[in-house]
């Protein structure tokens, strides 16, 4: 199979996903490519064209840190609908192993169609393992190598794929560092109330798609959370502070996820997404995953509609 160097793609490239018998020609028995599953949520994308968002160097992995997965792309706008996963609502940007990609002006090979077509049932990838959720998420660590902030050479490799900037590299040394001393010293200015004590942790607004919404103000925020600045469990992260009092449309509930650490599926409530507010990597040295923020109703007021006048 005519599969590219390593490393080839980079953002804004455009590239055509392989069909569907060239894709099963890279995976093992398993149905992954060195430790990363091809999911069923992606076979509609087999034959399409799309641009590259960014390449995997460097990621957030739920309980094993900042890792990077080799040889590998986010593409622009293609998250997991979780249609297979008994509806997750996660809605993660899908890794692409380079082998699973050609460049755009590259013809695919005699015999294979460059349109889109159906993974044949006898191959088709499993979504369940060992009585758990199996997905690229729930893979990550398999699928992942470390990287440590002292292996230098994760620095170069960066600024050479147009991954980042040495402004970037320095902010991203030095905003999580400061986030962490602002919420410290907030805490001991202004303690937040124990879990016990907060109020309207549990506020519901049954909001739905498409709704105008309001970020409360951070004092409000605040006054839902723990002394773990979370509610219920669910952490308010110190770069979300930077979207209170603004306006945003409710992006879609969220119900149940896969936990990534473990596979199983959790049920939520009260919580949503909001249209384009996802985690821009600065508490994680420049992860690249642009995971949706989760926000809890108790968080947001409604904004009544205009009136026709």
């Amino acid at each position: 199979m005519d599969c590219q160097p390593a490393g080839r793609f980079r953002r804004g490239e455009m590239v055509r996903v392989r069909s569907p018998r060239e894709i099963l020609g890279t995976l093992a028995a398993d149905g992954t490519l060195e430790g990363l599953p091809f999911m069923p949520e992606m076979q509609k994308y087999c034959g399409g064209t799309f641009e590259v968002f960014r390449r995997t160097e460097k990621i957030c992995v739920e309980g094993g840190g900042i890792r990077r997965v080799k040889d590998a792309v986010f593409l622009r706008g293609l998250r997991c609908d979780g249609s297979f996963h008994q509806g997750c609502d996660r809605r993660c940007l899908i890794f692409w192993k380079e082998a699973w990609l050609r460049p755009l002006e590259a013809s695919p090979p005699s015999g294979h169609s460059a349109g889109r077509e159906e993974i044949s049932q006898e191959i088709k990838p499993a979504t369940e393992k060992d009585g758990r959720f199996w997905c690229q998420s729930t893979e990550l660590l398999a699928a992942s190598i470390p990287l440590p902030w002292w292996d230098l050479r994760q620095y170069p490799r960066e600024l050479a794929l147009r991954e980042t900037t040495v402004g970037q590299l320095l902010g991203q040394m030095g905003i999580p560092l400061g986030y962490r001393l602002r919420r410290r010293l907030r805490r001991v200015i202004a303690p937040a109330p124990t879990a016990p004590q907060a109020t309207g942790m549990d506020a519901a607004l049954n909001l739905q798609k498409g709704e105008l919404v309001e970020v409360k103000s951070l004092r409000e925020i605040e006054a839902t959370l723990d002394s773990r600045q979370h509610n219920r469990g669910l952490e308010f992260t110190p770069d979300m502070a930077q979207y209170c009092r603004r306006k945003f449309r409710v992006a879609g509930r969220v119900e149940k996820i896969v936990l990534e650490q473990t596979g199983e599926m959790r049920d939520l409530s009260d919580t949503v997404l909001l249209d384009g507010l996802v985690c821009n990597g600065v508490c994680g040295r420049g992860c690249v995953r642009s995971n949706y923020h989760y926000w809890r109703e108790a968080w947001l007021r409604r904004v009544a509609h205009p009136s026709p006048e």
